[in-house]
């Protein structure tokens, strides 16, 4: 794998490398990257999909490289701008903290910032405690009110962040930042320090990321938030709270602005409730008036008005900052509502707010497509891009065609298998039947609960519970309870009983645990031994077709012609099964069991693409394991098999 990027980025190509577990991937484009004599100025830039990977880079990985290498390295997590103090907003407000806070909590972080001051570089994750969201946003670094050279601060804690991305030899950042930097790139302004190698790893998280960014979203939690950092709905918050003399046509403004938004929302909501189709989704532009976006230019108007005569150098600033706002708020709710992007779906969602009373109604337009807008700003603008992971590939004849067409890579660009080096064969024993419940059935949790139930104690506990949806996960957490409890399997439930970080803490401590996930369990957890020795999936990952987006997705296939099934659906289910099945094994002596209780392996014909899928391990297809692996397990584990 190393010597593949070494010559990719020799010759200047980009080099997609399915790297299974336990191959050490990131060492393996770390080295040759870092030791290119062609690299010269300028970092390595790796770009993840997960914070957990961010921090094995930081943590364990890179310094471990500087120590085989002999040589030191310097590295840094790069975040976005808001992420970082700016210390002059703050000196703004620090007579006024206590219309910043939202509580006392605050009000105690706040005071201790000064202390802080000039000691280093003050990111949100520095503070001297946790800050609400709404006090952050009146002392975080913002891209419109920053006065650069000239400011009083500088450098202030984000030029000391640029700086020091500049001088590092790697820089370590997320997909989400890296596509934000790509598109700006293209309009002069860089967010990150100028690379010519680039390493997409969990680069299949990539067409997902760049699909979200890509596309439009508007909500009127959105519209709120912009108001209450001008006027808050408390006496004295906000920006215009603390302007003299005092714009009292501008608060009227903001506040008949929340009146307009609720109703305008309001309508929205209505219609998905009354008019609209299940899932959502709008086909042609909702027939409603959308004063909206008229009143929020009109506000544009006012805050430029207002800037104008401004004698306050920052103050201006600050007003043209939110007449930006303002202005593109307005830009994305028009182009929504009137449906502009085109070659996209479009839907809306509604659901309880977070605080407060009502709804939070989001609208979002998505593109079907974004490879011709990655080929452009990605594999056109970098000089090599290297993207790696261990489950990119969806057969054996094309391996990379899905995710090649998805990213937009040219074709006669390199392609690499590193197959991992555990011994599959040894280590794990895949059981499946074709006598388990269909999941097409209407019957099939019923049926499910007592399948789930035996294959828990062939392990006693020790497992991970994988579903396709939440309304599973809740079914079998309910159904499970009193089993799990009569044998003193704790029983976590994502979602129900803690957070993800919680969960994976106490699955850790109890090796007879039996934890219930979905969706970010699949992927991205790493249990290494014993605890986890068996992964149950009960029905083949495959994405829901109602989704808006899966829906526009596969009529725009069958219009030019193609499989929504065999082109779409089988490639994106073979990847999430293949992940579901890469949480077992983590290192040489790991062992365990995968029971599929789908008996679609078995009766379809592309069940055997699944089974493909997977590298070569012991297959008992009758439904239950051989005792002598069981016993093995247990002795392995060093548990009880009575």
């Amino acid at each position: 794998m190393a010597k593949a990027i070494e010559e990719a980025v020799l010759k200047n190509q980009h080099l997609v490398v399915e790297a299974g577990t336990g191959v050490g991937k990131s060492l393996a484009y770390l080295a040759p990257l870092l030791l290119n004599p062609k690299r010269g100025r300028g970092p390595v830039l790796v770009s993840t999909g997960t914070i957990a990977l961010q921090e094995q880079l930081i943590e364990k990985d890179l310094p471990l490289l500087a120590k085989v290498l002999k040589r030191p390295i310097t590295f840094v997590l790069a975040k976005g701008r808001n992420h970082y103090l700016c210390e002059h907003r703050f000196r703004r407000v620090a007579g006024q903290l206590s219309n910043v806070a939202e509580d006392e909590d605050d009000l105690r972080v706040l005071d201790r910032i000064p202390s802080l001051m000039g000691k280093g570089i003050l990111g949100r994750n520095q503070l001297p405690g946790t800050l609400s969201d709404s006090a952050w946003s009146f002392i975080r670094s913002e891209t419109g009110l920053c006065g650069h050279a000239k400011c009083r601060e500088h450098p202030c804690s984000y030029q000391r962040v640029k700086v020091e991305l500049k001088q590092a030899d790697v820089v370590v950042a997320n997909h989400s930042l890296l596509f934000v930097h790509l598109q700006l790139a293209k309009q002069g302004v860089s967010l990150l320090p100028r690379f010519k190698a680039l390493v997409l790893d969990e680069a299949h998280h990539g067409p997902e990321v760049a699909t979200e960014h890509f596309g439009i979203h508007v909500s009127n939690s959105q519209v709120d938030y912009l108001l209450d950092q001008l006027y808050g709905r408390k006496a004295g918050k906000g920006f215009l709270s603390r302007v003299q003399p005092a714009p009292e046509i501008l608060k009227k403004k903001v506040v008949a602005l929340r009146s307009t938004s609720e109703a305008f929302f309001g309508s929205l909501h209505f219609w998905l409730v009354n008019q609209g189709p299940d899932n959502g989704r709008l086909i042609a532009p909702l027939e409603i008036e959308n004063p909206l976006s008229i009143a929020l230019r009109e506000l544009r108007e006012l805050l430029e008005n207002w800037a104008g005569t401004s004698t306050n150098q920052d103050e201006e600033r600050e007003f043209r900052y939110f007449a930006s706002r303002a202005w593109m708020m307005a830009d994305e709710i028009e182009d929504f509502v009137k449906l502009k992007m085109s070659h996209a779906a479009h839907w809306l969602e509604s659901r309880p707010a977070i605080r407060g009373k009502g709804q939070r109604v989001t609208g979002r337009s998505a593109p079907l497509d974004v490879s011709k807008t990655l080929h452009q700003i990605l594999f056109e603008e970098v000089d090599s891009v290297i993207m790696t992971s261990a489950t990119l590939s969806t057969s054996h004849r094309n391996p990379f065609e899905f995710f090649r067409g998805r990213m937009g890579m040219p074709m006669e660009h390199p392609e690499l298998v590193v197959p991992s080096p555990f011994e599959y064969q040894r280590q794990v024993c895949l059981i499946s039947s074709k006598s388990f419940p269909d999941p097409t059935s209407q019957s099939w949790l019923d049926e499910l609960t007592p399948k789930v139930k035996e294959a828990l104690t062939w392990t006693g506990g020790g497992t991970f519970v994988l579903t396709t949806s939440h309304f599973a996960l809740r079914h079998l957490h309910s159904s499970l309870s009193t089993f799990c409890k009569e044998l003193s399997y704790p029983l976590l439930a994502q979602g129900i009983t803690g957070e993800r970080g919680r969960l994976l803490e106490a699955f850790r401590n109890n090796p007879h645990s039996v934890l219930l996930g979905s969706s970010t369990f699949w992927e991205g957890v790493d249990i290494p031994g014993s605890n986890l020795r068996h992964i149950i999936i009960p029905r083949l990952p495959f994405e829901v077709p109602s989704h808006p987006l899966q829906e526009a997705r596969v009529e725009d296939l069958e219009a030019r012609g193609k499989s929504p099934f065999l082109d779409w659906a089988l490639p994106q289910a073979l990847i999430r099964f293949r992940q579901g099945f890469g949480r077992l094994i983590r290192q040489v002596d790991d062992q365990g069991l995968v029971t599929v209780l789908d008996p679609r392996l078995h009766t379809k014909r592309y069940g055997k693409d699944f089974i493909n899928a997977l590298p070569p391990c012991e297959w008992i297809s009758t439904g239950t394991p051989p005792s002598e692996f069981l016993n093995q397990l247990f002795k392995h584990a060093k548990l009880d098999s009575n």
